[in-house]
């Protein structure tokens, strides 16, 4: 398995497990963006992601994940508006 398949597994394995603390905390970050920002900070986390930003510290890879988790909710709120 890959390095970002590892890490897929191990968040979905954390949001089964209910620990939903990092994304709560991550969605109040983002419920003021508006739609540019929100692509353009899922854009740059995901180029994090891509060119193995993360590879030295897990916990920022799992930070990221929560991040764009909450990043794709406030798209799907700002979608129904």
């Amino acid at each position: 398995m890959n390095p970002l398949a590892v890490l897929r597994h191990h968040v979905t394995g954390a949001i089964e497990r209910g620990e939903k603390a990092a994304i709560v905390g991550e969605t109040d970050k983002f419920k003021t963006y508006t739609r540019d920002q929100v692509e353009r900070a899922l854009l740059d986390r995901h180029e994090i992601l891509r060119t193995g930003g993360y590879s030295t510290d897990p916990a920022y890879a799992l930070k990221l994940w929560a991040e764009i988790d909450a990043l794709r909710a406030r798209r799907m709120a700002l979608a129904k508006d």
